[in-house]
This record gives C-alpha cells, structure tokens and sequence, in this order.
C-alpha cells in the first residue's frame, strides 16, 4: 500500500505542473506543440450579394450594364425580358417570399455579382477577424 502511494503523488505533481493548451475548440489555431498556427491564406472565397434599395446606390465597379435590347432584372442577371419566374430568383429575398419576406427586403434589388476574394491572413478560428 505504501509503495502505491509516492507514484500516485508523483502523478498528480505532473498532472500540477503540466500546461494545457485548449486544441479542440479553436480549430486550426494551435499546432500539436500549444503553439498559435501562423494564419494562412485561403483562396476564392465567395462575398455576400450586395442589395439596394436603388441600383444607383451600387458601387461603380457593381452598378449593372447589359446590352441593347437587354434588362436588368430582379435576379441580378440581363434578360430580354423580366418574367415573374425571373423576377422571383431575387438573391435579395434570401429564398423567402409572400408572408415570409420582410417588407423591408421587398423593394431590394441586387448590385452585380462582387468577385471572389483571397483573404491573406485568414483566421480559421475566428473569420470575423478577416472582415
């Protein structure tokens, strides 16, 4: 019984004296040492559809131009006419129509498509640090 004893205080004095680093609930953010990853760049990411209330209010670089003969309609693309099947894929609506579309998201109209990004110093932990 007694030489149980001085390993289970030898187990508890590591147990004391050894630091944690919490590697399960930041994903990607410390490396098998505890230490903080450096950031990375990640690629081609996907920006949210810009919505207004006037196309006018689009940035330049977004404000839409289509052909001749062509209109821009409600589902941010040109088309020869804007049917009502065209006009009820408005990326503004967030899939929702009738009762559950917020009447402020009725009169939104989308700007053109923003280009994909690269974000250079991503934060895998913490992806509102990149915007």
């Amino acid at each position: 019984m007694f030489g149980l004893l001085p390993r289970v205080v030898a187990v508890l004095a590591l147990l004391v004296t050894v630091s944690a680093f919490q590697l399960w609930h930041d994903v990607n953010r410390y490396d098998a040492h505890g230490n903080e990853c450096l950031y990375r760049e990640k690629s081609d990411v996907v920006c949210s559809r810009l919505c207004v209330t006037d196309l006018s209010s689009c940035p330049t670089s977004l404000q839409p131009s289509c052909p001749d003969n062509q209109s821009f309609c409600a589902d941010g693309e040109c088309h020869d006419e804007c049917t009502d099947d065209i006009q009820a894929q408005n990326p503004c609506h967030c899939s929702r129509s009738g009762s559950k579309l917020p009447s402020e998201a009725q009169n939104l109209v989308p700007c053109l498509t923003i280009p994909n990004v690269t974000i250079q110093q991503f934060h895998a932990w913490n992806s509102e640090e990149d915007i």
